[in-house]
């Protein structure tokens, strides 16, 4: 044969293994990158989960991809399991388009053009057992980095639920987000790492169930202006039980909260410094349109031993850290309501239209030893006008901090909201000129002055077994100590100072209502302030 035809008999035989070469390794690739995809969404849904996929559409070569009809299960966990999540749902289809195969398999990265979750229904349960070691999804995985010019989450929805006694759960009935120009990192030597162009979505139809007490709700939390903006709307902590029924279910003395919120915005938001350097930074946050209700049965035996921080500590232990600009606060109605050993109703401190602005806010140790500084005014009892200003630096051990505090002239009524379910005593004539408040406390104790202009008072004092009928023998012998007046133009005006002990299982609103308390009692039953107290701590429920 001549060396012609061979090498003519050559040519279709190198075409034929060329052809038969790449279409089998054309297939070789295609599992490969298949089995890879199936690692990675099995490393999402955590350890021993299973990923069952409907149907999966590959074009290699374009390096689009798209599994449809996805299922997700995990194994029910054992009571004596330590996983500490596991994940169950599904999800209508995931689409990747320009996926670089050469980065998957060679270099762990996820680099897209584009990827699409659609319409994803998941359910997350997480065990109640704090010391069960969580997987590490990241190594799970088995990829370091993403890189996509375009993420889009759209129509999810959510449940969360932790297993317990009291079984807390979350759900959010959509959420829809897009980001762009993604390049995210978690290599095992070096910290996670986050970086985005724009990003917006939204959360709509938020619900917790928090027993045994409350519920909570937010209609939609909306993030705009290339991840710049954060908006709340209609949030609201809601109470199973009121005032008067509440003892049921806690059976301790506890404060009972009752909360609604119209809106709250943050501008100047770093969401990235959030991820990368655990800080949340802003440059404003604005809460408006907040109805707050904090109500106090002391008649109920005292719960179990719980220190509560006052603020600055309470910064400090945060798992992030703030830096806040300015918070401004606009339309707030808050009220405090405490009742007293052997009365049927609450006294009232009631705070409305109340505004303010927060500055200082940064628990950042580079700047943490600055002054927080609060101020504040707001109508008392819905007439009387009172401003408020409370220093202190965040850094500092001692929680050391500073209030001042003026109100304006008050009826006479307002002084039995304040005191007569709470002292059993009432003023039935007299008038109120104005109270001014200075108080400097830390963790300990506090010290102040209640100075508080009043004319013409008389008080009776109320029998202990709540009929609210006064004691008319005891009341006149009240009214021969009490000051019947007590004018700053008077040579003899009376300051009511006070030192004070903080009760370190309560709130600051606690340590500041019982400063002023103690100063108003000061100031009206000098020489009597030990005998009241003792009626009141004799009478409390044992």
């Amino acid at each position: 044969m001549s060396k012609r035809i061979t090498r003519w008999i050559w040519i279709p035989v190198v075409l034929l293994v060329l052809v038969a070469g790449g279409y089998f390794g054309s297939r070789l690739l295609e599992r490969t990158v298949l089995k890879r995809s199936e690692r990675i969404l099995t490393g999402i849904g955590g350890p021993g989960s299973t990923i069952r996929v409907g149907q999966v559409d590959i074009d290699l070569w374009a390096g689009d991809l798209r599994w449809s009809d996805l299922l997700i299960e995990s194994p029910p966990g054992e009571p004596d399991s330590t996983e500490a999540t596991r994940m169950n749902g599904r999800v209508d289809g995931i689409s990747v388009h320009g996926l670089s195969l050469w980065r998957l398999l060679v270099a762990r990265t996820l680099s897209m053009r584009s990827i699409t979750i659609s319409r994803p229904d998941i359910q997350v349960i997480m065990s109640s057992d704090t010391t069960a070691n969580a997987p590490d999804r990241a190594k799970a995985l088995t990829i370091s980095s993403l890189q996509a010019e375009s993420v889009v989450l759209e129509g999810a929805v959510f449940r969360m639920r932790w297993t317990g006694a009291d079984s807390t759960t979350i759900s959010a009935e959509r959420l829809d987000l897009d980001v762009t120009d993604v390049r995210c990192e978690w290599p095992q030597d070096r910290p996670f790492a986050l970086r985005y162009a724009n990003a917006h979505g939204k959360l709509a139809g938020i619900a917790a169930a928090l027993p045994p007490l409350y519920d909570f709700r937010v209609a939609s939390v909306a993030l705009a202006e290339e991840g710049r903006t954060l908006h709340i709307l209609n949030a609201e902590v809601e109470p199973r039980k009121g005032q008067q029924s509440y003892d049921r279910v806690t059976h301790f003395e506890v404060d009972l909260f009752d909360a609604s919120m119209d809106t709250a915005m943050m501008t100047g938001l770093d969401l990235m410094g959030l991820f990368n350097e655990n800080t949340l930074s802003a440059t404003t946050l604005r809460i408006a349109g907040v109805e707050l209700d904090v109500s106090r049965d002391r008649t109920m035996p005292d719960a179990p031993y719980k220190y509560k921080p006052l603020l600055s500590r309470l910064l400090r232990e945060l798992p992030i850290a703030l830096c806040l600009d300015s918070v401004v606060v606009d339309r707030w109605n808050v009220g405090y309501h405490e009742k007293g050993a052997l009365t049927p109703d609450f006294g009232d401190l009631v705070f409305n239209d109340l505004g303010g602005t927060i500055t200082g806010l940064c628990t950042s140790e580079a700047v943490s030893r600055d002054t927080l500084e609060v101020k504040a005014t707001a109508r008392l009892y819905d007439r009387t006008r009172m401003s408020m200003q409370v220093r202190m630096v965040i850094a500092d051990s001692s929680d050391r901090f500073t209030a001042h505090a003026l109100i304006g002239g008050l009826p006479i009524s307002g002084f039995n909201r304040l005191t007569a379910d709470l002292m059993r005593v009432r003023a039935r004539g007299g008038t109120i000129g104005g109270i001014e408040v200075t108080m400097t406390a830390n963790d300990d104790r506090a010290t102040g002055r209640v100075d508080m202009e009043y004319d013409g008072l008389q008080l009776e004092l109320l029998k202990q077994d709540g009929s609210g009928e006064k004691r008319r023998f005891m009341s006149g012998l009240v009214n021969t100590v009490v000051r019947s007046h007590n004018l700053r133009s008077d040579p003899d005006f009376r300051h009511g100072d006070f030192t004070i002990d903080r009760r370190k299982d309560r709130f600051v609103f606690n340590y500041l209502w019982a400063g002023l308390r103690e100063g108003m009692i000061i100031s009206v039953l000098p020489g009597a302030v030990e005998s009241v107290r003792q009626m009141d701590k004799g009478a409390k429920k044992k």
